[in-house]
């Protein structure tokens, strides 16, 4: 399993928004949908092949990306609906004063 700081995921993160830093302010003039679409088509996946890991293309349960090793199978070997291996949990919040709740959800999720 890859282990991947958070200075791991900072320098990849920073990395890939200095090169798309055009196209994320275009992104960002547009509606939520835009922005949510954007981070998840073009941003995540490319900070995942910068840390050799894939991305989860929509939201995954609750959270807003997820960087992952593995995908998982079912017993026919077709891809299941879940990953294996999760690397990078990627969660957003505009009100701090709450994030405390989702972080405790969280981790209650990596729990089971």
């Amino acid at each position: 399993m890859n282990r991947i700081t958070p200075r791991d995921f900072r320098n990849a993160f920073v990395a890939v928004m200095q090169s798309e830093h055009d196209s994320f302010r275009t992104a960002v003039g547009f509606e939520t949908k835009s922005y949510n679409f954007f981070m998840r088509t073009t941003i995540y996946p490319r900070v995942a092949r910068q840390l050799g890991l894939l991305c989860w293309n929509k939201e995954y349960y609750t959270l807003d990306g997820m960087l992952y090793e593995e995908r998982g199978v079912d017993a026919t070997g077709k891809y299941a609906t879940y990953a294996n291996w999760i690397s990078v949990a990627i969660e957003h919040e505009n009100d701090s004063s709450r994030a405390h709740e989702m972080m405790n959800k969280l981790q209650s999720f990596n729990a089971r």
